[in-house]
């Protein structure tokens, strides 16, 4: 064979030969070291493999035997077993290298060393003298994305208009163009069906999960990766488009193409999206979908089963709406636990209910029935007591507010219940003696919505646009069943909580009112008539204990709790990069709207004539422009989640209001690790906290005091004003705790 010869100048250079196996992927990345060794050293090298077969993928590489030993310093082996017989398979004589440095590296010598031992140089992986690590630990591996193949070469059902091998054609081309690692998922049973041996629906959600993205023509591999929360572009494989167009379409999701449509600048724009995290959050928005578009099959397949008599009616509007009565989406079915592992529901006591005329002799009956029954047959009980609710009677509709409409998002416009959303769940103070407890609020009202959901226990948002329907009322007390619930708090009331409340407490389930409001709102019809009913509720007994955040109401709702129910701080889990007041450029936010108790603009001028705040941050439209209020910018309200993360950024939340309860915007920003102003609360505790003392605003209508008290807290000594701060938070946080336990008797 001929052989190369290198031009050799008079001096002799320094140049090594690297051979070896570089048959694995562990073999190139020790090669790579190697390599990166010899160019740090300045030495030129060539590099030559045993094998034909790999010297064709190994760009630049060369045959051992054309390769010309008097052109080389150094002949270096790298990575693998090696001993004689592999030399003399490959015809090479390494003693043809004698005039060479010759090195071994990462090997595995065969033969012990005194038998034999061919190198001035052996850093061995592994002989009768020494093991070392495997060199590939010295070699860092770059993150790539990992695909996923799930894909049918056929179905006969449609004939004619299968497309499969051209869109298989499609999604190879894809994969090899790109070069990224993938591997192949198949979503048949049994087992021996499956190409990879997967028993169960799991091992394949199992696998599905750990990709980047999944490439598929089946449905089931575009549910699955849904389900599971990974990007997928799925290919109709039926010209025409059928099963799997039809699911992407219903579910929302965008990356669905036609056999036709699946060129290859389609398919690269469409894995390209689908490595982004816009591609991430349309999953879970298609999976969610799903959930949603579900709602209440299961019992509505049960209710198609149940006997003709039973009290709910196959094919009425209420069952097609229900959910599923066992479990909410997104979580695992309940094990069926023992009856004694549950709190029982409460018959209802004489003492207990003063006046019994609030609620149906049947129900009342039923209601009796249920408290002792286990868990099965109580069940069966709950959905008869349902049955025997009556059709909502709405009240008048409440009052236009601009301000309301304005900042209404999406996800607090839900037509459904929405039970413990992470929206409601995500900033929860944690406390498991409130595991028995359901907070039981309206999903338009933030505040109260704020309030209620940073408070430890379950939480229940329930629409405020439309009356409960029995389905409604159904989901309600099978998921406060599920839970456990042995108490029930209502925050605020409408005509929505009001159906709840009576079905809730007809359950045996203890219910609590909390009215987050003062006597001022009266002034509003509705908010009146509201309260007359609540007031009403309370006196019949239904409410085993209410409350009003301000003091002395006791007189006014029987079984009254005092002293105050504060609210807390939610648990953001954050930290601030930079402390309240302690930047270079100081920031408040006025989150208020514009209404006679929120005062936008005293707090807009108040924080324009500080000399200390260089820029201010405002949601509400200013209703009367002001020279001073020039430099104030308004920013749209877009959600809860985006304020809270918002408000770690700024120094100072103005919210001097004329009068309030107790603001969660106050305690947000405290939350956040910011600085709050609020107008007079008259909480009752914590009063001579320097907190307290710093952030209440006596006069809310004197714009320059408020000024003035940011331009102190911008000049006091900052890890004095962040003791405050964290000290008042925990204090807080501590007596709101306390309060409702005491308030529910845990």
């Amino acid at each position: 064979m001929k052989q190369i010869h290198f031009e050799v100048p008079g001096s002799v250079q320094q140049r090594a030969l690297l051979l070896g196996h570089f048959s694995t992927v562990g073999d190139i990345q020790c090669l790579q070291f190697v390599k990166r060794c010899l160019a740090n050293a300045g030495l030129r090298y060539d590099v030559s493999a045993f094998g034909a077969d790999v010297r064709s993928e190994l760009t630049g590489s060369i045959s051992p035997a054309m390769a010309e030993p008097r052109s080389y310093t150094h002949l270096v082996i790298v990575c693998g077993p090696c001993w004689p017989g592999l030399l003399q398979n490959h015809n090479f004589d390494i003693d043809q290298y004698g005039h060479c440095k010759r090195i071994g590296i990462n090997l595995t010598m065969v033969e012990p060393l005194a038998r034999w031992n061919p190198f001035d140089v052996l850093l061995e992986r592994d002989s009768d003298a020494a093991t070392r690590p495997d060199l590939t630990f010295m070699v860092g591996t770059e993150k790539v994305p990992v695909l996923g193949r799930c894909i049918i070469k056929s179905q006969h059902e449609y004939g004619a208009r299968q497309r499969h091998a051209k869109v298989i054609d499609r999604i190879n081309d894809l994969i090899e163009r790109h070069g990224l690692p993938v591997f192949d998922v198949d979503t048949r049973w049994p087992k021996a069906s499956n190409a990879g041996g997967i028993a169960s629906p799991e091992g394949v959600s199992a696998l599905i999960g750990v990709v980047d993205t999944l490439i598929t023509n089946r449905l089931h591999g575009l549910v699955f990766a849904l389900q599971n929360g990974v990007p997928v572009i799925a290919v109709d494989s039926v010209a025409g488009g059928d099963k799997v167009t039809a699911q992407a379409r219903v579910l929302e999701w965008p990356v669905c193409l036609q056999a036709d449509e699946a060129t290859p600048e389609a398919m690269d724009a469409a894995l390209n999206w689908c490595l982004t995290a816009d591609a991430r959050a349309a999953v879970l928005h298609s999976r969610d979908m799903a959930r949603r578009l579900l709602d209440g099959i299961e019992l509505q397949i049960s209710e198609m089963l149940a006997p003709i008599d039973h009290p709910m009616t196959i094919g009425s509007e209420e069952i097609v709406r229900l959910r599923t009565l066992c479990h909410l989406p997104g979580r695992a079915p309940p094990t069926e636990k023992p009856t004694s592992a549950k709190p029982k529901f409460k018959a209802f006591g004489i003492g207990d209910v003063v006046n019994q005329s609030w609620i149906d002799p049947k129900q009342q009956q039923i209601a009796s029935r249920a408290a002792d029954q286990p868990s099965a047959d109580r069940r069966s009980l709950l959905r008869e007591l349902v049955g025997l609710v009556g059709k909502p009677q709405p009240t008048e509709p409440a009052e236009e507010n601009e301000n309301k409409r304005e900042t209404t998002s999406p996800r607090q416009l839900s037509s459904e219940i929405e039970f413990d959303a992470d929206g409601d769940c995500r900033y929860a103070q944690n406390d498991r003696g409130f595991a028995r407890v359901a907070h039981i609020f309206h999903q338009n009202w933030h505040g109260i919505r704020s309030a209620a959901g940073v408070q430890p226990g379950h939480k229940v948002a329930i629409p405020l646009q439309r009356p409960l329907s029995k389905g409604d009322l159904m989901k309600l007390v099978m998921q406060l069943e599920e839970w456990g619930i042995q108490k029930a708090v209502f925050h605020g009331f409408s005509d929505a909580a009001e159906r709840a409340l009576r079905m809730v407490r007809a359950a045996g389930i203890e219910c609590y009112l909390v009215w987050h409001g003062n006597l001022s709102q009266l002034a509003w019809k509705p908010e009146a008539q509201f309260f007359e009913r609540a007031m009403t509720v309370c006196r019949t007994g239904i409410i085993r204990r209410a409350h009003m955040m301000k003091s002395g109401m006791g007189m006014v709702f029987p079984r009254s709790y005092e002293p105050m129910l504060l609210n807390c701080p939610p648990s953001t889990n954050r930290r601030r990069l930079v402390p309240a007041f302690s930047g270079n450029r100081k920031i408040a936010l006025v989150p208020a709207f514009p209404d006679i108790r929120k005062n936008l603009h005293s707090s807009l001028l108040g924080a324009a004539l500080s000399s200390s705040i260089q820029e201010i941050i405002h949601y509400g439209k200013i209703q009367c422009g002001m020279p001073e209020t020039a430099r104030c910018k308004r920013v749209p309200y877009t959600g809860h989640h985006n304020h809270i993360s918002f408000l770690h950024d700024v120094d100072v939340s103005v919210n001097v209001t004329t009068i309030d309860c107790h603001p969660m915007v106050d305690m947000e920003a405290l939350g956040a690790g910011a600085m709050a102003l609020s107008g007079p609360l008259f909480l009752d505790a914590l009063t001579e906290h320097p907190f307290t003392v710093l952030s209440a605003i006596a006069n809310p209508f004197n714009v320059r005091e408020i000024g003035k008290r940011l331009d102190h807290l911008s000049s006091m000594n900052n890890p004095e004003l962040q003791a405050i701060i964290s000290d008042y938070a925990r204090e807080i946080t501590r007596v709101s705790r306390k309060r409702y336990a005491e308030f529910l008797n845990l």
